[in-house]
């Protein structure tokens, strides 16, 4: 359980690894592999790092990738609705956040050794300093940097649900529950769509998301004598009216009084009828 609590599942393990180790930020996966073929392979006078030193760390890193895959990498984490697409907000990320941090120092030697290969190949000037040498390494780093920042940046400040705009769905998400929460008592059902258990919790902490076959609109029905039901939906009225008649009425319900709240989010009652 300590290993593998979600169990062992060679393929998810595989597909996860390549999709958020590989795929997901190829421009920064590619070249940290390459950096890590260069700490291992390159020489001492070179790198300027004892060679133990050098093993020590890469069987560490190797050791940590293999615990994070087996832990984490049977598991589906269902944490979009488009389960297939690859996200800065999966779980993944989150979880194997080590993996990327300790593999930084291998895109640091890819980049260093990319700045000397101009003063490599070029004719060596004895009248030039080393400080004309060390402004260059500085220079041509500091392009290297930013050319594979480009994406991360396009990625992060792009409109997109992966982007800083998200801030703004976000305090419209703090908005709508501050108004649910003067509507609705702490003690008082609502049922919601899945995506808006956020808005909801955890103030308002008594929330059904799925209403799936007849017994649970039955146990609704019964919950409808006892308490206040509202009905949170982004769902235009003319689509709640049918979804009222062909969910909801056979079992004695009706969902009325809708209010508009923010954006195309809409509250309604379910009543007896």
């Amino acid at each position: 359980m300590l290993i593998s609590p979600f169990g062992f599942d060679p393929k998810s393990i595989l597909i996860n690894a390549y999709n958020y180790l590989i795929q997901f930020l190829p421009y920064w996966s590619i070249p940290t592999i390459l950096g890590g073929l260069l700490f291992i392979t390159l020489p001492e006078k070179i790198l300027k790092i004892n060679y133990k030193k050098r093993i020590s760390y890469t069987i560490f890193c190797l050791l940590l990738i293999a615990y994070c895959l087996l832990f984490y990498g049977s598991w589906q984490f269902a944490d979009r609705i488009d389960e297939q697409t690859l996200s800065l907000g999966t779980s993944y990320l989150r979880y194997w956040l080590p993996i990327y941090i300790l593999a930084l120092p291998f895109l640091a030697i890819l980049i260093y050794n990319l700045s000397r290969v101009p003063l490599l190949i070029g004719t060596r000037d004895p009248d030039k300093s080393r400080t004309y040498e060390s402004v260059t390494k500085i220079l041509l780093s500091s392009v290297i940097i930013i050319l594979l920042a480009m994406p991360s940046f396009n990625l992060v400040y792009r409109q997109t649900d992966e982007s800083l705009f998200l801030l703004k769905n976000l305090s419209e998400s703090r908005i709508k529950s501050r108004l649910i929460n003067q509507k609705i008592k702490p003690d008082e059902v609502a049922v919601i769509y899945r995506q808006a258990d956020k808005i909801f919790f955890p103030e308002r902490a008594r929330i059904i998301t799925d209403l799936v076959v007849p017994a649970d609109y039955q146990a609704v029905a019964r919950l409808a004598e006892l308490k206040n039901i509202y009905y949170y939906t982004f769902a235009p009225p003319a689509t709640v009216e049918f979804i009222s008649r062909r969910d909801f009425e056979q079992y004695g319900l009706k969902i009325v009084a809708g209010e508009k709240l923010l954006g195309s989010d809409w509250l309604y009652k379910i009543i007896r009828e």
